[in-house]
């Protein structure tokens, strides 16, 4: 796709991948990065953060789209500058979830994203490098945020901030994966006030990458739609 010289809010519904939805190339400090809009207009908004490896992007969590577009969420899913369809030949962002919070860092060009496009209130979901941006979302903008929904967060608490968030937060851990060891996920639950942390084995991960896929998928659906639907 090109979307050179594509300003944010002029592209009208068409299909992405399947899926009818808008396409937004939104400004920021860093660059225009690419916002997938999908579901209901007037429905409760979730935003979708994808992880780190040489094929992110939004598409990580294309799993998700058609559940949560089920149950009448609004869905916004980014490719971060560097991934996807946003323009940056580089990553600009370091791994590392203590750089989450600079300045033109990830927190700041997503919140210029969440005022570019009218979002107040919001779910999030975050993958990864991508769960630790959520975290740190979740930390800075506290009144914003309505449930965190994470796989597999990739997190280091630097000053105890962890026990500032105040909302009903989901994490799920596969025990197989050996880029997230499962401890972490222990560590952050037990940081976290309102955290249910769910651990699943899936059994032996295969050379096949999609068959991983569906194994973490078939879980993972369920659980955070139910987590979604929850008061």
């Amino acid at each position: 796709m090109n979307f050179e010289g594509i300003n944010a809010n002029d592209r009208d519904e068409e299909k992405y991948d399947g899926f009818k939805g808008k396409k937004h190339l939104i400004d920021t400090s860093v660059g225009k990065v690419f916002v997938l809009e999908l579901g209901e207009s007037q429905g409760p908004t979730c935003l979708l953060i994808h992880g780190w490896s040489k094929s992110a992007g939004l598409k990580q969590w294309k799993f998700m789209f058609e559940p949560l577009i089920k149950e009448g969420y609004r869905v916004f899913a980014i490719d971060m500058p560097g991934f996807g369809h946003s323009q940056s030949a580089i990553r600009l962002f370091s791994a590392r979830s203590d750089d989450n919070l600079l300045k033109d860092g990830p927190v700041d060009v997503i919140e210029q994203i969440l005022n570019k496009l009218n979002i107040d209130k919001f779910n999030i979901f975050g993958f990864s490098w991508g769960g630790g941006v959520a975290i740190s979302l979740a930390i800075k903008f506290k009144s914003r945020i309505l449930k965190i929904a994470l796989l597999m967060p990739s997190y280091t608490e630097q000053k105890d901030e962890l026990k500032q968030i105040n909302v009903s937060t989901l994490i799920l851990w596969i025990k197989e994966d050996q880029i997230h060891p499962y401890k972490l996920g222990r560590l952050l639950a037990s940081r976290i006030k309102l955290c249910t942390l769910i651990e699943r084995s899936i059994g032996t991960l295969t050379i096949s990458s999609e068959d991983n896929n569906r194994k973490i998928n078939s879980f993972s659906i369920p659980v955070f739609t139910k987590f979604l639907n929850e008061n």
